[in-house]
């Protein structure tokens, strides 16, 4: 079978005929191929010869030759001065994903669509200034002159100042911007109380409220310090600690400044192995503390006048009032304003001067 030899234009006669492979390819009025740019089309013709080191590369429709990375990158304008239009399409060299930044906006864009005529960009936003800094300054006061942007709380809520202000108490919109508002009372518990060990150290003993509100210790020294930590402020809080007196020297409990036991009398912890139930209540959020020992070995409530009629005091602890309200329990008698009844029911009602018994 005969081979086929390639066709040309014979350059004197302007016919086609068959180059023989001998011959040299008539190159020379085959004109190179011109690169594309923004504004123009490119033509065809031979394309460049790929100079030492392109090996890697690929040509573009610029006539050029580029590393295939940045080949696949596309085209964006990162320093524009207005927005894009619909003309900054495809055939611009935008693609779906090209970005756009009007520098003079301070804004950029991306497009979405890069269909010729009628591309679509989305903003993608405008940079803010620097946001307000706010500096802790603990509780609201009267007395302290506040700035623009310090913090504080007042009330359960927290507030930045907004302008300079002595003396404006939040919520004054004028002066402070709220941060958070103070939150709704919270469902109550199951009732559940965790008990928590307590050890003794160098006769102090420390009783977390972070950890738990039943405390249990057995004594191996004396105890001249109970310190309530972490007390929640602003409500009524009750601590429970049960004390498992030492089986061969008993120790006592002292109560430092700040707590008194009710009824005003030291209980008796000198029964060895007995356990104690010692209740603390505050009503200030731990500033005064009021303790009660109920239990003593055998079950029985220590701290008050044998006699004593007790109640429950404006603190929510047992309270008693010996010379009130008495009972003698041999002789089954009561007595209102004295703690000697001779009958039934003995009143001194203007003590000492009217006495009346039933």
């Amino acid at each position: 079978m005969a081979t086929k030899k390639p066709l040309a234009i014979d350059d004197a006669t302007g016919l086609i005929r068959e180059i023989d492979l001998s011959e040299a390819l008539p190159v020379a009025n085959i004109p190179a191929m011109v690169g594309a740019t923004a504004g123009s089309a490119g033509t065809a013709g031979l394309v460049p010869a790929p100079a030492s080191g392109d090996e890697e590369k690929v040509l573009t429709g610029g006539a050029t030759y580029m590393p295939i990375g940045l080949a696949a990158q596309k085209k964006s304008n990162l320093s524009a001065t207005v927005a894009p239009g619909v003309s900054d399409d495809l055939a611009a060299g935008y693609d779906i994903g090209s970005l756009w930044v009007d520098v003079v906006a301070n804004t950029s864009y991306t497009c979405v669509d890069a269909t010729a005529g009628a591309a679509i960009w989305e903003r993608r936003g405008q940079d803010g200034a620097p946001g307000q800094a706010i500096v802790a300054r603990d509780h609201w006061s009267s007395s302290v002159a506040y700035v623009v942007g310090d913090g504080i709380d007042h009330n359960g809520s927290s507030y930045f100042a907004k302008v300079n202000n002595t003396n404006q108490e939040p919520p004054n919109e004028t002066y402070w911007q709220l941060l958070a508002s103070k939150g709704d009372p919270g469902t109550p518990g199951s009732g559940l109380e965790i008990t928590v060990p307590a050890t003794i150290s160098n006769n102090i003993v420390n009783l977390d409220m972070e950890l738990g509100t039943v405390f249990t210790t057995t004594l191996s020294q004396y105890v001249s310090y109970i310190n309530i930590l972490h007390t929640p402020q602003g409500v009524a809080s009750t601590v429970t600690w049960i004390v498992t007196q030492a089986s061969d020297t008993p120790y006592p409990i002292y109560l430092p400044e700040g707590m008194v036991w009710a009824g005003g009398q030291d209980p008796d912890f000198s029964t060895p192995s007995a356990i104690y139930v010692l209740v603390f209540k505050t009503v200030d959020g731990g500033s005064n503390w009021v303790a009660a020992s109920v239990g003593s070995g055998g079950g029985g409530i220590t701290g008050f006048t044998p006699g004593s009629v007790l109640f429950v005091g404006p603190d929510g602890t047992p309270s008693e009032d010996p010379t009130g309200f008495y009972y003698d329990p041999v002789n089954r008698r009561f007595g209102f304003g004295t703690n000697l009844p001779t009958n039934f029911m003995s009143f001194n009602l203007q003590a000492p001067a009217v006495t009346n018994q039933v």
